[in-house]
This record gives structure tokens, C-alpha cells and sequence, in this order.
């Protein structure tokens, strides 16, 4: 049969591998590069500051953009200095990086599951349904530190299982330069291993010093090696002291708004279910994941019948990574529940670990139960066909693959005139469009939703006060409020959606509609909305909107742009 012709080739399935990694990162690339004004979600937070490697006097004295420059992890901001250096700009960078991050993940990943389990289709299945997951949301195509996570700690295992020592100790420093958390997983599964016993669970090992082709192998000593540097690579985020701390305590964050359903950073919920497996922060499942990874799920059953399954044999000891993983990554999850927000989002420690895990062992499930179809007869043979043919074609079924979460810029006319300003403007405004002016533009905004983090109190607290004088000046009869905030921010423009004043907007706008809960009555910026809405409702006019016609220096059919200067007059 051609089918069985190809089924034990390494090659064959090693360029298949790759060739569909490719295929998901182009399509979206051409995505990415589907208009002038395409950017994606994340990148509006975490790369638009970037800019000032090209042009240093941008974002002069921004909150928003020097806070994020300062939670950025270093290797991260690194790698795109280096390529304003050579040239190219931050946002085409992170269009760029998808596509060989994808890449070097299937490389990885089938690598890592021939350690596991030698069997090319294997290979094949766990960076498939990986891809898979990644492209079913922007882990990848955010070109975020996130990205990089899952090409770092593949390397990690690989090298770890491999015994080899100083790739494992760069990849470990790697990890703590692009994401730092993931080096608590690291230094745990080494841990686990230092610990865990061929005989038992928990018992010290005794073991002999080995030199072997100049790496250390399998005597403790490399484990330690690795511990060490973890620490090493941790102690600096230890010491170090923020500009913008402290770190929002548990008390703090169940009295805002924002952490709760509908919430900006929505974290607690009442129900217990989506609270610990479904929720983007606190629950510990990805999420939109392939189908096929819960094939996973059925690899210690496989095993556990492996008279019937005879492939089985050809696992690997090493697939006790696999439960070391997991054992690891629960436990940094039930820690970081426990001492929120100190280990930041309980979710960081299972879902990018989980997927992996997932992937590999649905890999190498699926190979077993298709090898024993083939064997057993022609009609078998055809139906592992049939089998793989579906996963392949799967992304077929999903809504929006891959989703990239790129967003398009409509407002062109709106950017280039702010483009023209000088580029130490101010902008004041809570339209939804103002969440792209900072990437579109290179101008600063006071306030937008998009960066509405409220993790370090030290940010948060300065543009939570930022927020509630916006909302009260634009909406306040009285033009005091409006000309001191002016005043003190120096507010050179105001944008203005079209449908500002009317009490319906605070209901489109969902900023303004987070704010409208009833469970935070004496919340500074519940009641500001609460009050502006209301004097909407009255039918009194706003200071602001009064000016409108007076200050306009742009306009079309949907938004407004008033000069600052003649609104503080």
C-alpha cells in the first residue's frame, strides 16, 4: 500500500512537520499584511513604545509607555533594538517573528517526541496538533514574550533529556530573559528530578560522578547545574525594585471593578468552574485548543494495555518528563492562587505547559492506535489514513484559523492628522479609536482602555485618577473640571467619538460600560460614571460639548478632534 510506503519514514514525516508550520505562519503573514494600519492586539501594549529605538524623542515623559518599557523582560526588548539597529521597525518585526518562532517550535517538538517515542508519524502528530493549538489564538502571532515560551522550554526538555549541559543552562538564561516565570517550571522539573527515584517517589538519588564525552550526565550534578542557574537567572527580578510597584494585593483587587467579570482584567467570577479551568487568568486549561490534544489523555490508558498495543514498547523512559511537567506546573499554579498577585497569573504555569504536554502525548497516542489499525488489515490501513487526512484538513471546522487577533485601523485620515502634530502632543480621550493612536500615530494618549493594567499599583493608581478626570471633564456642565485637567496634563488635543453625549454611548462604549457595576456603588470611577450618565439623562449639557464647535480642528463622520488650548481658555 502507498499509504504504509510512507508511514515509518522519518523524512517524509519530518518535511511534512515543517511544511505545515509554514503553511500556518503564512497565512498569517498575510494576514498581518493585509493594510497600512494592521497591528496586532498585543502588540498595542507591548511594542508600540518601541519606537523610540528609531525616533528617541517619542512618547516624551508618556506614563503609559514607560511603564510598559519597564515590565519588559529584557531579552525581549533586546531582540528588537537589535532590529532597529539593523533597520527594522518594531511593528514589522513583530509581524515578521511569527513565522520562524512557528517554525523552530516544530523543530523542537518533533525532536523532542522521537526522544520520547522513536517513531516519525509520532513526531509528525504532536507538532501538528501544537500548531494547531498556537494558531487557534496569538500565543504565536502576538510576538509577545509569550511567543517565545514555547520554542524556550521545548529546547529546555530536549536538551535536559539529552544530557546536554550548557545548551540546557543558555536555554534556562534564555527563558529568564524572555520570560522569566517560565523558569520557576524549569527549576521545578529539575527538582522533581533531583528527587524522583527509579524505585521510589521522593528519595534522594545516589549517584556517581560521570564525565561523559564532556557533559554530566545522569548524577544529579546536572540538575543542580541547572538549579543554580535559575536562581541566578531569578535573584535580579527578586532585588529589584520598581518605578511602578507595589504589586496589587488579593484585597485590593477584589475592591476594583476592573478584576471582575466584564472587568478590563477580569480574574474572579462566581462560578467555581470557569473560575478554575476555563478562566483566561485564573483557570488552569488552555484555551481553544485542538481537538485532537485530548487524544493525550488516553496515553496512560494505551499503556497500561500494552499487549494490545504492542507499539508501546517503543516509548521512551523518558516520557516521565511528561507527569514531572505536570506534577510541576499544578503546583506553581496552586501557588501562584495562593499568594496572588505575587507569582503574577496562575493560568502563566499551566496553559503554555499543558499544550505541550498535551500535544506530545496525543502525538504519540494517535501513532499507537493508527499503527495497530494498519496492522490488523487493508480496511485498518485505510482508516489511519483517513485519520491523519482529518487532522491535517481539522483547521478546516475552525472559525477564524488561524486568528492571529490582528486589528485593523479604519481611521487613516484621523492618523495622519495627528501624525502632522508635533510629536510631543498630549491626546485626551476615551473613544475606543484612541487605543490606536499610540501605535498608529507615535503620539501619547492620556488614557486608554487597552492599558488599563492594573497589576502594579504604582501605574494603576496615577491612571485610574487619569481615568476618572477624563470622564468627569468631558461630561461635568461645569468647565472647571475640563480646564484644570487641561491644565495639568497639558492636553493639546481631545478626540471625541460622534455619539459621545448621548446616554446610549454608555452602553457602545466598553470602557464606560465595565464601570456601570452595581457591585462597587463607592468606587471613584463607578460613580464618576454613574454621575455623567446621569447628567446626560437630565438633559444638561456638558462644558465640552458646548465648546465643540468652537475648538473643532478636524472632523468626520464619526469622531471630532478639539485643540486643547482653546477648551482651556
Amino acid at each position: 500500500m502507498e499509504i504504509n510506503k510512507f508511514w515509518d519514514k522519518q523524512r517524509f514525516w519530518w518535511w511534512l512537520s515543517l511544511t505545515m508550520a509554514v503553511v500556518y505562519g503564512l497565512l498569517a503573514l498575510r494576514m498581518a499584511f493585509d493594510g497600512e494600519y494592521v497591528v496586532q492586539d498585543d502588540a498595542r501594549q507591548h511594542v508600540f513604545w518601541m519606537e523610540r529605538f528609531l525616533v528617541p524623542g517619542l512618547f516624551p515623559g508618556d506614563l503609559i509607555a514607560d511603564y510598559f518599557q519597564s515590565v519588559a523582560p529584557l531579552g525581549y526588548v533586546k531582540l528588537y533594538q537589535l532590529g532597529a539597529i539593523l533597520g527594522i521597525s518594531p511593528l514589522l518585526l513583530n509581524k515578521l517573528l511569527p513565522l520562524p518562532l512557528g517554525i523552530l517550535t516544530t523543530i523542537l517538538t518533533f525532536r523532542l517526541s522521537m526522544r520520547l517515542f522513536p517513531v516519525p508519524m509520532a513526531g509528525f502528530m504532536a507538532s501538528l496538533i501544537l500548531n494547531q493549538s498556537l494558531w487557534m489564538k496569538d500565543d504565536l502571532a502576538s510576538a509577545t514574550p509569550r511567543a517565545f515560551v514555547y520554542p524556550l522550554f521545548l529546547a529546555f526538555l530536549l536538551f535536559l533529556l539529552e544530557g546536554s549541559l550548557l545548551p540546557c543552562l543558555g536555554t534556562i538564561i534564555l527563558t529568564g530573559l524572555f520570560y522569566p516565570q517560565s523558569v520557576l517550571v524549569e527549576a521545578g522539573i529539575l527538582t522533581l528530578r533531583l528527587l524522583w527515584s527509579e524505585t521510589g517517589f521522593l528519595r534522594l538519588r545516589k549517584r556517581q560522578l560521570v564525565l561523559e564525552t564532556g557533559l554530566l550526565k545522569r548524577n544529579g550534578m546536572f540538575e543542580l547545574a541547572g538549579l543554580v542557574t535559575a536562581l541566578g537567572v531569578m535573584l535580579p527580578y527578586v532585588w529589584q525594585t520598581s518605578d511602578f510597584g507595589p504589586t496589587i494585593s488579593l484585597a485590593a483587587a477584589k475592591e476594583l471593578p476592573e478584576f471582575w467579570s466584564g472587568g478590563r482584567s477580569e480574574f474572579f467570577t462566581d462560578r467555581l468552574d470557569e473560575f478554575w479551568l476555563s478562566s483566561r487568568r485564573s483557570g488552569c486549561l488552555p484555551n481553544r485548543m485542538a481537538v485532537a490534544c485530548w487524544f493525550g489523555l488516553l496515553l496512560p490508558l494505551v499503556q497500561r494495555y500494552s499487549q494490545t498495543f504492542p507499539l508501546t514498547k517503543k516509548i521512551s523512559h523518558d516520557i516521565i518528563i511528561l507527569p514531572q511537567i505536570t506534577i510541576t506546573a499544578f503546583t506553581l499554579f496552586f501557588a501562584a492562587h495562593i499568594l496572588l498577585f505575587t507569582l503574577h497569573l496562575p493560568s502563566r504555569y499551566t496553559t503554555h505547559t499543558l499544550q505541550i504536554v498535551l500535544g506530545l502525548a496525543a502525538g504519540i497516542c494517535i501513532a499507537i492506535i493508527t499503527d495497530k489499525l494498519r496492522q490488523q488489515s487493508r480496511q485498518g490501513l485505510i482508516i489511519s489514513g483517513i485519520i491523519v487526512t482529518a487532522l491535517i484538513l481539522y483547521p478546516l471546522t475552525v472559525s477564524k484559523f488561524p486568528r492571529p487577533y490582528y486589528k485593523t485601523g479604519k481611521e487613516i485620515e484621523l492618523y495622519q492628522f495627528f501624525q502632522q502634530q508635533p510629536k510631543d502632543i498630549l491626546i485626551a480621550s476615551i473613544a475606543e479609536e484612541g487605543h490606536f493612536l499610540p501605535t498608529f500615530t507615535q503620539r501619547s494618549i492620556l488614557v486608554g482602555r487597552e492599558y488599563a493594567i492594573p497589576y502594579h499599583l504604582g501605574y494603576y493608581r496615577e491612571f485610574r485618577d487619569r481615568t476618572a478626570a477624563v470622564i468627569q471633564a468631558q461630561y461635568s456642565p461645569d468647565s472647571a473640571p475640563m480646564r484644570e485637567l487641561i491644565a495639568k496634563y497639558g492636553i493639546d488635543f481631545w478626540l471625541l467619538d460622534r455619539a459621545a453625549f448621548t446616554p446610549s454611548y454608555f452602553e457602545e462604549n466598553e470602557w464606560l460600560e465595565e464601570y456601570q457595576a452595581k457591585k462597587f456603588p463607592q468606587d471613584e470611577v463607578v460613580m464618576t460614571v454613574k454621575n455623567s450618565l446621569a447628567t446626560l439623562q437630565r438633559g444638561e449639557t456638558p462644558a465640552l460639548s458646548q465648546l465643540a464647535a468652537v475648538c473643532m480642528v478636524w472632523e468626520n463622520d464619526k469622531f471630532v478632534v478639539l485643540a486643547g488650548e482653546c477648551l482651556g481658555k
